[in-house]
């Protein structure tokens, strides 16, 4: 038996925007896109979404938080700061699914150049096709359930 998942890249295109909030300072940004449910799905595998951001330490960039919604249901919170974020979609899966990705910046970050990462204009609001830089990927990961396992995406 293979206990390496099967890993589905959600790359391009996304449909991106910047937008003001009222509650979070600095600049927030919006990336959604559309995928189909993985088809061939035993009853002991599961389909979980792994949203793997730069770390700040690695690549100084500025982004703070971010929020990620799964077919307009909030996924629970995760931290930038920590590495990768992953969630068990299995049972939230539709035949297509939007998945939604909000993160925070300071403004003044947005605008200040970090070696090998490529900053949104805080004063373009026009659609963006791809993910930034400091979010290294957004992927489906199948595996197979162990019963009183959990998964582990490094």
């Amino acid at each position: 038996m293979n206990d390496e998942p099967y890993r589905i890249r959600l790359r391009s295109p996304w449909e991106g925007r910047r937008h003001a909030s009222a509650d979070s300072p600095g600049l927030r940004y919006r990336f959604r896109r559309w995928f189909g449910r993985p088809t061939g799905i035993d009853d002991d595998q599961r389909i979980w979404l792994v949203v793997e951001p730069i770390p700040a330490s690695e690549s100084g960039a500025p982004m703070q938080e971010f929020a990620v919604a799964l077919n307009g249901q909030p996924l629970p919170p995760c931290d930038a700061v920590t590495g990768a974020a992953c969630w068990d979609v299995t049972a939230r899966l539709n035949p297509r699914n939007e998945v939604v990705i909000e993160y925070s910046c300071p403004a003044e970050a947005a605008t200040t150049p970090v070696p090998g990462i490529t900053m949104l204009d805080p004063e373009s609001s026009a659609n963006l096709r791809d993910l930034p830089t400091w979010i290294r990927e957004v992927r489906l990961e199948i595996v197979t359930s162990v019963k009183g396992a959990s998964h582990a995406s490094p």
